[in-house]
């Protein structure tokens, strides 16, 4: 081993056991760190050997700093632990399972408490106006059901950051069916028109047969590749995927690797925003707009230390359009029903939210007008993900069904004109917003003015160990050690 390994080593190790101290003790910080590894390695395009590195020693030093500060020993963990989220840079949003602490509860009840007071930024439904006049009973906003279901919250939910999903079938029991429908329903409608250049080309496509057929009517879309990017697009999109269903191809689509998956498979996804003023940034690009909002509190260092930046959530491809993040997009390889969850109902959400409260709070006139896109794919299928602020300030996430990706030559056709309708639909809530934005001057504004929209949750990481079961493994450890 080298100097300059050893040394790097000893860097790492330190980083590793510093930054690990603010967290619970069943906090898995190898997995973290094995994962923030991989990802830098990736982006700076460097293979990784097959060694297994030890961990013995940094778990040793940990040890050690814990106890110096009366703390528990690390316990090792082969999955994360269901404890208080934390605010880490790699972790800033949470699992399925993390634990919600009293205080951080009651902290999120107070906002609640204070943006009801104020009926103007309250959102009333129609549905709601009419079943109170009907049983006389007291009007109830959508913010004040919402502050309802924070109430009996035990684990970190997307409510807690206003943030309002149609899909959480939790809301089945605050909602009635016609408020629930007027929920979905309101504002602009998550599946806009198709534009004129695509809408008769997909309709030609449909009555075709077979892949072959598509590869071959590609040829015929006249276009110019500058003037006109959706023919083009669409052109490029049927010669690409085609040939993987043609008969006699020998790719086989399934085995394919993430990687591969998101750049020869769903590339229309991104690829219809060419020429536009719209990028598709990829290979995990961070979201600056969710780490500004991260990073919002920090302060000079004073009685406490300055608080480590924290960098924003990572996504397989953020959309951009002069600066301004208009949604991303998040890709599983395989299907995975845990791991949809966890992206699409709760770490996009919480960025969507991030990028939608950076876009408002510079234009206010777009409150209720912007809109974020994304999409969740899964395995070989995709959903669009629609986030706006419909009224009040709660934001709204709506979806679409899955859509399937073609599986062979018989099924292409049907699936692919799917799919670029789906893509269609999502181009033109971005472009929309993208419009929204280009034509909306950002006023001056004091540093430090308070803004209407509410903050998004950032758990506080000194009472991680409320309200879990990890503060009584603390206490029994300490009972133990004395």
């Amino acid at each position: 081993m080298t100097d300059n390994s050893e040394r790097l080593e000893d860097a790492m190790e330190t980083e590793i056991v510093q930054s690990s101290l603010i967290f619970g003790v069943n906090f898995d910080y190898k997995a973290m760190w094995i994962k923030d590894i991989q990802n830098c390695a990736n982006n700076l395009e460097i293979r990784l050997d097959n060694a297994k590195p030890t961990w013995k020693r940094i778990e040793n030093k940990l040890n050690i700093e814990r106890q110096d500060n009366t703390s528990a020993p690390v316990k090792t963990r082969s999955t994360p632990a269901p404890v208080a989220s934390s605010s880490s840079s790699s972790s800033t949003c949470p699992t399925l399972k993390t634990k919600l602490s009293t205080i951080d509860r009651d902290k999120v009840l107070k906002v609640y408490d204070a943006l009801i007071r104020d009926e103007n930024t309250c959102w009333v439904l129609k549905a709601t106006k009419q079943q109170a006049t009907l049983e006389k009973k007291t009007l109830w906003s959508v913010k004040r059901k919402m502050r309802e279901f924070v109430a009996t919250l035990t684990y970190v939910h997307p409510t807690l950051s206003f943030i309002l999903d149609m899909s959480d079938l939790n809301w089945v029991n605050y909602f009635n069916k016609e408020e629930l429908e007027e929920l979905k329903s309101s504002g602009q409608p998550i599946l806009r028109c198709i534009h004129d250049e695509l809408k008769p080309k997909f309709e030609q496509i449909e009555n075709l047969k077979s892949a072959l057929d598509a590869y071959n009517f590609r040829r015929l879309i006249d276009h110019h590749p500058i003037e006109q990017p959706l023919l083009a697009w669409l052109s490029q999109t049927l010669m690409q995927t085609a040939t993987f269903f043609t008969p006699g191809a020998r790719t086989p689509t399934q085995n394919m690797l993430e990687s591969d998956k998101l750049y020869y498979l769903w590339s229309l996804l991104s690829t219809i925003h060419r020429n536009s003023g719209i990028e598709a940034l990829g290979k995990e690009k961070t979201s600056t707009f969710h780490a500004k909002i991260l990073n919002s509190k920090r302060k000079l260092s004073a009685v406490d230390e300055i608080e480590r930046e924290k960098i924003g959530r990572r996504l397989d491809t953020i959309y951009i359009g002069r600066g301004i993040e208009l949604g991303g997009l998040e890709v599983g390889p395989t299907k995975d029903n845990t791991k949809e969850f966890e992206d699409s109902m709760l770490k996009l959400p919480f960025v969507f939210k991030d990028m939608l409260s950076e876009i408002v709070s510079r234009r206010p006139s777009l409150l209720h007008k912007a809109h974020v896109l994304g999409y969740n794919i899964n395995g070989d299928a995709v959903r669009l993900i629609d986030a706006d602020i419909p009224g009040g300030h709660i934001v709204r996430i709506r979806r679409t069904d899955e859509l399937e990706y073609p599986t062979d030559n018989d099924d292409y056709v049907l699936k692919m004109v799917s799919l670029l309708e789906l893509a269609s639909y999502g181009k033109a809530i971005i472009d929309d917003t993208y419009s929204l934005c280009c034509q909306t001057r950002v006023p001056p504004l004091a540093t430090g003015n308070l803004s209407l929209f509410p903050p998004s949750f950032a758990p506080n990481t000194d009472n991680q160990g409320q309200s879990s079961n990890a503060s009584s493994s603390v206490k029994k450890s300490r009972k133990n050690t004395n």
